[in-house]
């Protein structure tokens, strides 16, 4: 026995908090930060920059939700592999 343990329920539950988080940034829109009127920052430069930079980061938090979204779908995998596995075992040797 090397110490680990393997609580399958907790790796449902964590997926469901990655899940959580990632739907928080849903209603966010990073694009949008500039507006649509550059006269308001007095000077079309700026405007042009924080909109680079609004889209930049839009990209970056999508990216960042889509990848989160692949480790809560691998933790749901991993807990399946691992039910799958212990019913396999429990028939085995004649468990319930």
């Amino acid at each position: 026995m090397d110490g680990y343990d393997v609580v399958i329920g907790e790796l449902g539950t964590a997926a469901g908090k990655i899940g959580d988080t990632i739907a928080l940034a849903d209603g966010t829109n990073l694009e949008d930060t500039a507006g649509g009127n550059a006269q308001a920052f007095g000077d079309a430069g700026v405007h042009t920059a924080l909109q680079s930079f609004g889209n930049t980061w839009e990209l970056a938090k999508q990216i960042l939700q889509s990848r989160s979204a692949s480790a809560g779908q691998a933790l749901l995998s991993t807990a399946t592999s691992y039910r799958v596995l212990e019913q396999g075992n429990t028939t085995m040797f004649g468990g319930r």
